[in-house]
């Protein structure tokens, strides 16, 4: 009894000790539940939602719960103010028209473009022009790959000028 009780102190998390918490549970990744398709009477519900009248919910009255200030992540709302326009209503009504205009078509490679796959892109960028952020006329529709594929080659350009003065 004495080794044993000295084997637990002194071998604790330490190599080759007797893991304890393998991880395992007693749920199978991929298996269905149990209780699927269990269909609950009426009456079971009832009984299940008188059982719960009256409760507080924990986050009653906590409107924003740890939102803005108060949570950890906050950094003094440094969001930029491109991505913030980039969220409102006006802009996805511009990228939508835009969309329409095209018909919805690539005006790259031609095909024609899920909702998943389809990119409004500012033909004079949308940082450095900010009279035509809502220009119909300053977007195109294209897929996503061609997307990518010409900011690809305008970093490419950008970063392959030299901006040195010569000596």
């Amino acid at each position: 009894m004495v080794l044993h009780y000295w084997i637990l102190v002194n071998m604790k998390y330490k190599k080759g000790h007797p893991q304890y918490n393998t991880g395992r549970t007693h749920f199978k990744k991929g298996q269905i539940s149990p209780r699927k398709g269990i269909v609950l009477s009426d009456e079971i519900k009832e009984k299940i939602s008188l059982s719960k009248r009256g409760q507080v919910s924990w986050n009653k009255g906590l409107k924003g719960y740890k939102s803005g200030k108060e949570n950890c992540n906050w950094k003094g709302g440094i969001t930029p103010i491109n991505k913030l326009i980039r969220k409102t209503k006006e802009y996805k009504e511009w990228s939508i028209s835009v969309y329409k205009r095209d018909r919805y078509i690539c005006q790259d490679c031609g095909i024609k473009c899920q909702a998943k796959n389809i990119v409004a892109h500012h033909i004079k960028p949308f940082a450095d022009y900010p009279e035509s952020r809502f220009d119909i006329d300053n977007g195109v529709t294209l897929c996503r790959s061609c997307h990518f594929k010409l900011h690809y080659q305008l970093n490419k350009c950008v970063a392959s000028l030299d901006f040195s003065v010569p000596a």
